[in-house]
């Protein structure tokens, strides 16, 4: 399985990816370098990459059995696949580029006439739905 971390997030969206979901140690290596750049591709960005990584994280620790126990050594599964899960939804409430689309954010009403009417005027703003007048219709 190739595995490769340079130690470098800000030098390499591979090294980004596996320093998010934490796949730093080569002596434990989680995912392939083929799975990251995979859903370094697949994602668009760095963030959501982690997000599919973390996500495919818990489903590999998920099906696995609840716990192993080697001589002294016991493994609890179940916890990482929690913990890799909420990674995940942390990952991804941080980053508003994750979603498909930005719910638009409240606007307070205008709270002076002046205020209503430069508002009014900008272009770039689109046109409210409630505005003065707007139960008017001409074709009645």
């Amino acid at each position: 399985m190739p595995w490769t971390y340079g130690h470098d997030p800000a030098a390499s969206d591979r090294d980004h990816v596996r320093f998010l979901v934490g796949d730093t140690e080569e002596a434990d290596p989680l995912l392939d370098d083929r799975e990251v750049d995979w859903a370094l591709s697949s994602a668009g960005t760095v963030e959501g990459a982690a997000v599919q990584a973390a996500r495919g994280l818990a489903a590999k620790f998920a099906r696995m059995a609840t716990s192993v126990t080697i001589g002294r050594t016991k493994r609890q599964y179940e916890n990482r696949a929690a913990a890799f899960r909420s990674l995940a939804d942390e990952i991804e409430a941080g980053s508003p580029t994750l979603t498909d689309s930005v719910a638009a954010a409240p606007v307070a009403p205008q709270t002076t006439i002046s205020g209503h009417e430069e508002a009014a005027a900008d272009p770039n703003r689109a046109p409210g739905v409630f505005s003065v007048g707007m139960e008017r219709n001409p074709r009645v």
